[in-house]
């Protein structure tokens, strides 16, 4: 019999509140959090599907199970939506994502609220727990990070594929095959990974028409096309950057990176112009990441503009202080762009020596090929002028 009393419950449960009124559907503290999820339901969803997201949450109510409540109801939202995208109208598929978009927060919130008006310490401890611990998501990702670093790319490839099978429209888990594919290593035994890259961004694109971080990855996947086609390179990631700044257009972020893509298409001149409109942006906004980005960015256009070499110091080195604290890759990066302006305002055999030394630093910190590059480069000019001096 027991194996048989929770699908009992769920069932009766389901009909109760399908059929109830309201008033008569929960607690009083959780009234508005069970009547945002029905209206979620009911406008988006098949009735048996509401019915089993529905339960779920009800089944909650009396046994506390809240990690179920927020895992089984917020999966079957997720994958109604992801299959009823695919049948209905592109106007229904929109509306219906908004709707989404709208409301799960406020519920979230409100089971919030209701847990500490109701005084149920148990409820908000499962909830920080639930959100903290590693899912079985993380755990697969972390599984797949190991394969990688032990060269295993094709056993981290599936692993992964079958993850965003079992639970569409996960950004998470698309970044991370992003990550998985523009790997320089992974580039070296698959011969089409900027094609998978590209085909699996193209594909998923439905579920993410609202998510800037999404069309960030597009983007990145477009540019790395473009020593194959630079028309395509140059169409697709502009679309997609444009796309980025259209859903959030108060975020300096993307306007840095719309600058990026007009020196990576070699107008210098228009990109500085759009980096001076995101660096007011986010000193306006006081965004201490994004002033950095955007006055190292800067700096690094000012030299190869041989312009403003007063105000490309001053940049960089602000930028170098902000990410003495931060991760490795960023360090990097201001670091390689002090030794390009350092190289490229370069008097002297001095100044050449130490662009040099801040590119080694750079390379000890992330052997990006762009910095071996650099340092090349500033090897080269010091070889010049010191045959030139005699």
């Amino acid at each position: 019999m027991k194996r048989y009393l929770k699908p009992i419950i769920i069932i009766v449960a389901a009909i109760l509140l399908a059929i109830l009124p309201e008033s008569l559907n929960s607690p009083a503290p959780y009234a508005k959090g069970i009547h945002i999820f029905r209206e979620i339901l009911q406008h988006v969803f098949a009735e048996i599907a509401g019915f089993i997201a529905l339960a779920y949450v009800f089944t909650y109510f009396f046994k506390q199970e809240i990690i179920d409540a927020i895992d089984n109801g917020l999966k079957t939202i997720s994958n109604t939506l992801s299959e009823s995208l695919d049948n209905a109208a592109e106007s229904t598929g929109k509306e219906a994502k908004k709707l989404l978009e709208d409301k799960i927060s406020p519920l979230i919130d409100d089971w919030r609220k209701a847990a500490e008006q109701a005084n149920i310490s148990y409820s908000t401890r499962m909830i920080h727990e639930h959100i903290e611990a590693p899912s079985d998501i993380e755990k697969i990702i972390e599984e797949a990070r190991n394969d990688r670093e032990n060269e295993n790319y094709l056993a981290a490839e599936n692993k992964l594929l079958k993850l965003k099978d079992q639970n569409r429209g996960t950004f998470k888990i698309i970044s991370e095959i992003f990550s998985l594919y523009t790997d320089s290593a992974y580039k070296k035994v698959t011969r089409d990974a900027t094609r998978k890259t590209l085909d699996l961004l193209v594909q998923e694109e439905k579920l993410f028409e609202d998510d800037p971080d999404f069309y960030r990855l597009l983007a990145n996947a477009y540019l790395d096309i473009k020593p194959i086609s630079v028309e395509i390179a140059r169409k697709g990631a502009k679309q997609a950057i444009d796309k980025c700044i259209e859903i959030d257009p108060e975020n300096p972020h993307w306007i840095i990176m719309l600058g990026y893509f007009h020196y990576l298409f070699d107008d210098i001149s228009t990109a500085i112009l759009v980096t001076k409109k995101a660096l007011e942006l986010a000193i306006e906004k006081t965004i201490e990441n994004e002033i950095a980005l955007a006055k190292n960015n800067l700096a690094y256009y000012f030299a190869e503009h041989k312009d403003n070499k007063k105000i490309a110091f001053e940049y960089t080195n602000h930028a170098m202080e902000y990410y003495q604290t931060q991760k490795d890759n960023d360090k990097a990066m201001s670091i390689d762009t002090k030794g390009f302006v350092t190289m490229k305002f370069a008097e002297t055999i001095g100044d050449l020596d130490k662009a040099i030394e801040l590119f080694l630093k750079a390379m000890n910190l992330d052997p990006r090929q762009d910095y071996v590059d650099h340092w090349r480069n500033a090897l080269s000019l010091k070889h010049r002028m010191l045959k030139k001096s005699g």
